[in-house]
């Protein structure tokens, strides 16, 4: 049990002070904390009592209160002096040097839960201890975050745009549900909770990257014409709501995460424009909600998806988009955008990700004539962060006159 334990970011790191080193190389000691980690094992924490802890490690119950003080602490030794909770290195020895960080993420992730496997009655008497004192939960959280600390450092190198607090957060929520809970919907297997938390990170990781300082040319990728419109022609299948939401992705250029927290009195639209009014770097920017999106017209400022969506509803909703009585997510939002991009396959093999759609509304802008200047202020990105965007657009514009060229006759 002690050799499978090593390796969970919650609690499986500790460093040792030289204070906890001697009380260590006490036996007596030793026994009590591997006697209280059967027991918690086998019944649980809550189960367990000071007389049986004490009876299994053949010492009277005064000892182990002498030692400890009382369960309390006897629980505490178990987290930050157990050599089942000792030792974090191990996992990040068993997970293959990788180049591709994806697979990098699937390895760690995957040996990480492994361990879990082996350890799932433990873990489960931890995750139960629902009236854990504040001393305990407190010991808890100083172990994941010494965790995080020595696992991101090592992330820091190999892949330093993804967060890993996140991902060992994601991880942790997999165990806790799978321990707890006898059935659910969530996903089908750990493979597909795998993927889709991997694809999360990836696409999260690209956009921090668009709006940092390093060079971006190799992350701008716009979509294809025919595909824009096949994504708006499907969305307007699938409802109005979806519709609408696709022509605000499509036609302002926000992210998920701005889109949702957008309400209903930040559209202004009438007979001479349409924008929306959003928070962009602690001011407010006018976005415009383009009625022309890549050559095709879709609708007028006062008849367009948004304002049909608008006109229809007789909810009192805020929100601009909602679910089920709720401001519709990020999630939510990439969920429908991997619905109207079934099929659809970039060069690399993978499906569009919603971020191209905001790639795509800024290269368009910029084919259309907007100077870079007003384009960084509607974005609130400086020139050195548009600058992916202006190479790209500029090799459009190049390669649509190379086309022009080839169709005159000599």
């Amino acid at each position: 049990m002690q050799a499978a334990l090593t390796g969970f970011p919650i609690v499986l790191y500790s460093c040792k002070t030289s204070s906890y080193k001697t009380m260590a190389s006490s036996s007596t000691r030793q026994r009590l904390i591997q006697s209280a980690l059967t027991l918690f094992t086998s019944g649980g924490i809550n189960a367990a009592t000071t007389r049986q802890i004490a009876d299994a490690a053949d010492v009277n119950e005064v000892t182990l209160f002498r030692q400890f003080g009382n369960k309390q602490g006897l629980i505490l030794a178990v987290i930050e002096e157990s050599e089942s909770f000792e030792s974090f290195g191990s996992i990040l020895h068993r997970v293959p040097a990788s180049g591709d960080v994806a697979q990098l993420l699937r390895d760690y992730a995957s040996a990480t839960l492994e361990v879990c496997d082996r350890s799932s009655e433990l873990l489960r008497s931890f995750f139960g201890e629902a009236d854990a004192t504040i001393a305990i939960r407190r010991a808890l959280a100083d172990r994941l975050s010494i965790a995080n600390q020595q696992i991101s450092q090592y992330f820091s190198h190999t892949a330093p745009t993804i967060d890993i607090t996140i991902f060992n957060t994601a991880l942790l929520g997999y165990v806790m549900t799978e321990l707890t809970l006898e059935s659910h919907g969530l996903w089908r297997d750990r493979a597909d909770f795998l993927d889709r938390l991997i694809q999360v990170c990836l696409s999260e990781s690209a956009s921090f990257d668009v709006i940092s300082d390093r060079p971006l040319s190799s992350l701008v990728e716009d979509l294809r014409d025919q595909w824009v419109h096949l994504i708006l022609d499907r969305s307007r299948k699938s409802g109005i709501q979806e519709s609408a939401l696709a022509y605000v992705l499509l036609g302002s250029g926000l992210a998920p995460e701005e889109i949702v927290g957008l309400s209903r009195q930040q559209y202004v639209s009438d007979r001479d424009q349409s924008y929306l009014q959003v928070k962009l770097a602690s001011k407010f920017c006018s976005i415009p909600l383009n009625q022309w999106i890549l050559g095709k017209r879709y609708g007028s400022y006062t008849n367009n998806p948004l304002t049909k969506w608008l006109k229809q509803r007789k909810d009192d909703q805020t929100a601009l988009f909602f679910l089920e009585g709720q401001p519709i997510s990020s999630k939510q939002i990439s969920e429908m955008w991997q619905g109207w991009c079934e099929g659809l396959l970039r060069a690399d093999g993978g499906m569009p990700i919603v971020l191209q759609a905001q790639q795509t509304w800024c290269v368009e802008m910029l084919i259309r004539g907007i100077e870079p200047e007003n384009l960084s202020i509607l974005t609130g990105w400086t020139r050195a962060q548009l600058q992916p965007y202006i190479d790209r657009s500029g090799i459009k514009l190049a390669l649509a006159q190379a086309m022009q060229l080839d169709q005159k006759s000599n």
